[in-house]
């Protein structure tokens, strides 16, 4: 990989963020596979770090990563859980030992801050992918693919148990298929370029339109996420991978990715971890106290913007800004995923 930054990337995930507030504030159906997209786009980007890092040895490579990802995190966490239990979200602090582990995709679902459960699939993958990329750099390939097959099998096995935390929806072993699709991409991207930007948007539209004729198979047979059965666990999630892959393929070609690229989008990917945190406590918040949903839904956007630009200007960048000066050289190499920069 290049050191150049991969700006449409940025873009990619504004548009992750937007997908994922959308699905909140009006329930339109697999937008909520916005979440897909953000975990593809950790597992490309941070493998990408870790194959730059590994260069520095043993203590320097686990030293710089970890050090950097809880500086990134945590602080940015920490305020959204203050800013929570400010706004009368206090109950997730009875079971507050699993929000430290964090084990939060592990929870009893808390209105409000359920979304944090995706913070801990990411988290709980920064600890295991370390090792394997340092350790079995080798099969790195090989370990991946296994990965992405033997998720829908976990979610097959498992989709009657974990229900009252979300299910296989929020299970780490059941999404580890996206997180380790995006390390494929990485390794791809990193060996074949050229293949990529030549025919990424072409191979981005077949995973997209693979995707799509899974779903509308589904549909046809009248299987919804909502069943809660194991063919739709299995197979829905199959499809928004596919379609997942199909967009952060598309975007890495560099074709045709104008949107990505506008200025307004790339600045809420910056800022799109606290927005992604907040959004949902305050669209509850203001659906609440106002007159009607639509009204509330404008102005909690508005205030998840306001808040995550606070966040960012005041608390994040310089925390970022401070890291960089003991950054390895090549460490800013990539935007992040969405609970990273």
């Amino acid at each position: 990989m290049s050191g150049k930054r991969i700006t449409q990337l940025d873009g990619l995930r504004a548009l992750a963020f937007a997908a994922v507030f959308i699905h909140h504030a009006f329930w339109v159906n697999l937008l909520w596979a916005g979440v897909d997209v953000f975990f593809v786009l950790s597992g490309f980007l941070i493998t990408g770090i870790l194959i730059e890092l590994r260069t520095l040895g043993m203590k320097s490579y686990f030293a710089a990563f970890y050090s950097r990802r809880v500086r990134r995190v945590l602080p940015a966490y920490v305020l959204f859980l203050v800013a929570a239990s400010c706004l009368g979200i206090t109950e997730w602090t009875h079971q507050w030992y699993l929000y430290v582990l964090p084990l939060m995709n592990y929870a009893t679902v808390v209105r409000g801050v359920q979304v944090t459960w995706s913070l801990a699939v990411e988290e709980q993958f920064y600890v295991v992918w370390p090792f394997v990329i340092y350790y079995l750099h080798r099969h790195l390939g090989k370990i991946s693919f296994l990965l992405v097959l033997t998720a829908p099998v976990l979610r097959y096995l498992f989709t009657y148990d974990f229900v009252a935390s979300g299910g296989v929806f929020s299970f780490t072993p059941c999404r580890m298929d996206l997180l380790a699709a995006g390390a494929l991409l990485c390794l791809l991207y990193r060996s074949r370029k050229d293949l990529v930007e030549n025919y990424g948007h072409l191979a981005g539209a077949g995973f997209l339109l693979g995707g799509a004729l899974v779903l509308l198979t589904l549909h046809h047979f009248h299987v919804a996420r909502t069943d809660n059965s194991r063919i739709g666990n299995t197979f829905i999630y199959e499809a928004t991978l596919l379609a997942s892959v199909g967009v952060l393929l598309w975007a890495l070609s560099g074709r045709y990715v104008g949107l990505l690229n506008l200025a307004p989008l790339r600045a809420l990917g910056k800022i799109s971890y606290s927005c992604y945190l907040i959004h949902y406590v305050l669209v509850l918040m203001l659906w609440d106290h106002m007159h009607t949903r639509l009204s509330g839904t404008i102005l909690a956007f508005i205030l998840t913007v306001a808040y995550a630009t606070v966040s960012w200007f005041v608390l994040e960048k310089p925390i970022l800004n401070s890291l960089k000066r003991k950054d390895p050289p090549r460490m800013e190499l990539y935007p992040q995923g969405h609970s990273a920069d």
